[in-house]
């Protein structure tokens, strides 16, 4: 039997606020700590978006595109960047500097809900209806017994509207994220060092160029996390549709990289086969 856990169902802005304790610098600490518990903008023009970092995307088509998903990728990378300065330090014998790698990840999309707002659109979906389920009997009382009879193997569809909220991106935010993060970091008088991190956090494709083994190190940790994601979103985009729900809803329940995994260990057909029994037993705990 597969079981798993989402683990999205515990993580929540004090779950950075942990990995901030990793930073030995109590100055830096308590500044990184500060912004995570208020990342909005100070600038008197710019109007705020309303999206919480809890419930913010990453991205609105792409990577960790889904509620909770910049947590999840603010975490991983993280966690990401602090081990793999770990595995260096053992086997290259190096002195990193581990505070500014660890603020450095945790604050390096802080400022990526200010860019997004959510949307709501209305969506039709077909529900598979069975003459024999103990919910259709206002279906059943509406037809003759002779109908009945000769339904009871049929399958019918009908059409649900549902209401979905959408993030997409903002149509009159000031500044993009990373210049609102290096601003917000100027303005709050991070160290130099921490601020060159962040706005170099794009690696060759950004405005600044990583100029430390920190920075890169952030970069890389940010790019494989983002990358992996952006295939399993792929996979579980296509999941969802095959299973004619919403990929959000699918994604509360499971994360997109759980969902390649299982498509690795079980194969595309039992994956689709477990993936509709949990949504289907999920429908029914809501009953």
């Amino acid at each position: 039997m597969i079981k798993h856990t989402c683990n999205m169902d515990n993580l929540t802005v004090d779950s950075l606020f942990k990995e901030a304790e990793k930073i030995n610098d109590p100055v830096l600490k308590e500044k990184t700590i500060e912004f995570l518990k208020n990342p909005l903008p100070t600038h008197s023009e710019i109007e705020l978006s309303n999206v919480s970092l809890e419930e913010s995307p990453a991205s609105v088509k792409r990577h960790h595109k889904y509620p909770k998903g910049l947590l999840e990728h603010t975490m991983a990378v993280t966690k990401l960047s602090y081990n793999i300065a770990v595995a260096l330090e053992e086997v290259y014998g190096l002195e990193l500097d581990k505070d500014l790698i660890v603020a450095g990840a945790l604050l390096h999309d802080i400022m990526k809900p200010q860019n997004y707002q959510i949307k709501e659109e209305i969506k039709e979906y077909k529900v598979k209806i069975n003459n024999n389920d103990k919910n259709c009997k206002d279906f059943k009382d509406n037809e003759n017994s002779d109908e009945k009879t000769e339904k009871t193997e049929k399958t019918e569809y009908i059409t649900e509207t549902k209401v979905i909220r959408r993030f997409d991106h903002s149509s009159d935010f000031h500044l993009e994220h990373l210049t609102l993060a290096t601003s917000e970091l100027y303005k709050r008088d991070f160290p130099l060092k921490l601020i060159k991190v962040v706005s170099s956090h794009h690696g060759d494709y950004g405005s600044s160029r990583p100029d430390s083994i920190e920075a890169w190190i952030i970069h890389h940790a940010d790019n494989m996390d983002a990358n992996l994601n952006d295939i399993a979103i792929r996979i579980g985009n296509s999941r969802a549709r095959d299973l004619n729900v919403d990929d959000n809803k699918l994604y509360e329940k499971i994360t997109p990289l759980k969902i390649y995994e299982l498509r690795s260990h079980i194969g595309k057909e039992n994956l689709i086969e477990y993936l509709k029994n949990m949504m289907n037993s999920n429908e029914e705990n809501k009953r």
